[in-house]
């Protein structure tokens, strides 16, 4: 098994788990691994609502809990064979990361509009 055959899983399964993340924002589900208080400098651990009216910034745990899965969905990939993985079409590589950017970019054209 070739490891850098691997690294394509992980893009993939990163920005389809990202745009997850962002997404149930909406429905008030928030997967964020931790939250990252401007106004008073302070870190915690999991989503966390804003401290004293400050904003909540939860960024940086949709990383690392989009980089949390798709590191599991990675190694659970090298597990499996090479015939199986032959059948995939190699264009998803570019095509799901693509339209993930897409939707993100939809999602957010509030922010713009």
């Amino acid at each position: 098994m070739n490891i850098a055959r691997l690294f394509p899983v992980f893009s993939v399964v990163f920005a389809v788990f990202y745009v997850l993340e962002v997404k149930v924002m909406e429905y008030g589900i928030n997967l964020a691994a931790i939250t990252y208080q401007p106004r008073f400098v302070v870190w915690q651990f999991g989503a966390q609502s804003p401290l004293n009216g400050g904003p909540a910034m939860y960024w940086w745990g949709w990383i690392i809990t989009a980089a949390v899965v798709a590191i599991i969905a990675t190694v659970i990939a090298g597990f499996v064979p090479e015939t199986v993985r032959a059948k995939f079409w190699p264009g998803l590589t570019w095509a799901i990361p693509l339209a993930c950017m897409a939707t993100v970019a939809f999602v957010i054209r509030g922010f713009f509009i």
